[in-house]
């Protein structure tokens, strides 16, 4: 690889065409670009153990977010705290999580397969699909979900919904799918309970704007993200990893 390096031009290597490739160059410490049509995807993973690593997100999720060749572009470079600021996770879920025995790692794959950006009305859709006793609330409280902020829907909670999905279902105030179907016909007329089962069970967590951009903690625009379903890592073409925290 390091003769790959050395004969190409930092800017050259957005042709790199491999996964495998894409991490050598990585971990070589070049700065780099992959080409807008790249057909590489990536995704930021968590587990305690190899089991935990097999799918691309924990297994109550139905759908998981990915970044295209421009999120991958932005890795190069960056320390890894840093890196994980611009993909749109909290300091403090990744030491939440750290805390918890969780490792992060690098997910990276052939997957040029066009995915849907993860705006508001792409997640429910596909929510909606693979929960179909959730499909009714979901429209009649569609529009709150896509106005309303995560602070508004936090009021009344002991914690904000960022510490309580960290505590798990231990948390009398976590909102499992099982919690939210067994609520009464009022209680799932009130959208913020949908919204803490989305919270939870689906990770449309503290940065998720739904405008198909993750952000910042400090709330600056990111990089594009995109949708796809929940499935096994070793099904995805050329799938490799990298080991980040």
């Amino acid at each position: 690889m390091a003769e790959f390096i050395n004969d190409a031009a930092a800017n050259q290597l957005g042709r790199v065409l491999s996964p495998a490739q894409y991490m050598e160059a990585l971990t070589s410490g070049e700065q780099f670009e992959l080409e807008p049509e790249s057909t590489l995807r990536g995704r930021i993973l968590r587990g305690r153990s190899e089991e935990e690593f097999e799918l691309l997100g924990s297994a109550e999720r139905d759908i998981v977010f990915i970044m295209g060749p421009d999120g991958l572009s932005l890795l190069p470079g960056l320390e890894t705290s840093e890196a994980l600021d611009r993909i749109g996770l909290t300091p403090r879920y990744v030491q939440g999580r750290r805390d918890q025995g969780y490792r992060f790692r690098l997910l990276v794959f052939e997957g040029g397969d066009a995915a849907p950006l993860a705006t508001w009305d792409n997640a429910l859709d596909m929510v909606a699909g693979f929960q179909p006793e959730l499909a009714a609330d979901i429209e009649r409280h569609r529009d709150a979900l896509k106005t309303k902020s995560l602070t508004d829907f936090e009021a009344g909670l002991s914690e904000p919904m960022e510490v309580i999905d960290l505590a798990g279902s231990t948390h009398p105030e976590y909102m499992s799918l099982e919690r939210y179907l067994a609520l009464s016909p009022e209680e799932r007329e009130n959208p913020a309970n949908l919204r803490r089962v989305l919270f939870h069970s689906q990770h449309l967590g503290t940065l998720f704007y739904g405008d198909g951009y993750t952000r910042t903690p400090d709330g600056q625009i990111g990089l594009a993200e995109y949708l796809v379903p929940n499935g096994r890592i070793a099904d995805l073409p050329e799938a490799v990893t990298l080991d980040l925290l």
